[in-house]
């Protein structure tokens, strides 16, 4: 059987060459998150609907930055998957991936709903209330603790698993079959329905353009109406189109994420491995 063997020297580069690669990217995720923040709080013309969405969709981004990637990095990477933080502190780690990674993709799914009503529903779109975005926030934000909170309640399978690599070892155990099935759900409609949804507005996009194209003449005080309702269905198109390239482009990063959270069924602890 073949196997290879790698130098202590050999590791430590690669080590320091992961290390790197990490810190810039809980670097980039924190200082963009914390632009995102400020601009839409200092600027007046920024605080529309679309951008309420963004704005929580970002503080929930920077809490993953601040709260599970430097955890994440220092865990699996500089300590080589040996837990130093002890027991409360693994509980605390996972309790933060489950619910911050959920929040953040039920976010995504929310934005993409918010973005194909605007353009399939002009009522929606003219409609200057932020009461039913302020629910997509809260709900985006309640339904994650919501299913994760029968295991803080006491709902959990202790299992002590030993190896012959002598380490502390972060572990979730448990079948809490709730809160496995309920993560990957989220994942897989969200994976389903936020591709959909903007496919949907894409070929709505189309159609406007066509619409507007073809568009025969009519009197002045019609056109003048029309023209009010076309500019405000361009910038609703425009919305949309920067937001599905945002969503897109994290949607196969969180649904990966989300299935591999889902292994671990929420008991965690932190044990000796003895040989």
């Amino acid at each position: 059987m073949n196997s290879t063997h790698i130098s202590s020297e050999e590791l430590y580069f690669i080590q320091f060459l992961s290390s790197i690669i990490l810190f810039i990217i809980i670097f980039i995720t924190i200082i963009g998150n914390i632009l995102v923040i400020t601009a839409v709080i200092t600027t007046p013309k920024l605080q529309i609907r679309p951008n309420f969405l963004i704005l929580s969709l970002s503080i929930t981004d920077l809490s993953v930055g601040v709260f599970v990637m430097p955890f994440t990095a220092y865990y699996d990477v500089l300590k080589l998957s040996d837990w130093t933080f002890g027991p409360v502190m693994c509980d605390v780690y996972y309790m933060f991936i489950i619910n911050l990674t959920s929040t953040s993709y039920l976010h995504l799914i929310v934005i993409a709903i918010d973005r194909y009503l605007s353009v399939t529903k002009i009522q929606y779109s003219m409609n200057k209330s932020k009461s039913h975005v302020m629910a997509m926030i809260a709900f985006s934000w309640t339904f994650p603790p919501l299913i994760t909170i029968w295991p803080i309640l006491g709902w959990r399978d202790t299992r002590v698993y030993t190896d012959r690599i002598r380490k502390y070892v972060c572990y979730a155990a448990g079948n809490n079959v709730l809160v496995k099935y309920s993560i990957i759900s989220v994942s897989l409609i969200g994976f389903c329905i936020i591709p959909t949804l903007y496919y949907r507005v894409y070929k709505k996009s189309i159609e406007f353009t066509k619409k507007c194209k073809n568009r025969k003449r009519v009197t002045f005080q019609k056109q003048k109406s029309m023209d009010k309702k076309d500019k405000l269905m361009r910038r609703e198109f425009q919305v949309a189109k920067t937001l599905a390239v945002v969503t897109i482009t994290n949607d196969s990063f969180k649904y990966d994420h989300m299935v591999s959270v889902s292994k671990f069924h929420i008991k965690s602890n932190s044990i000796r491995v003895n040989h």
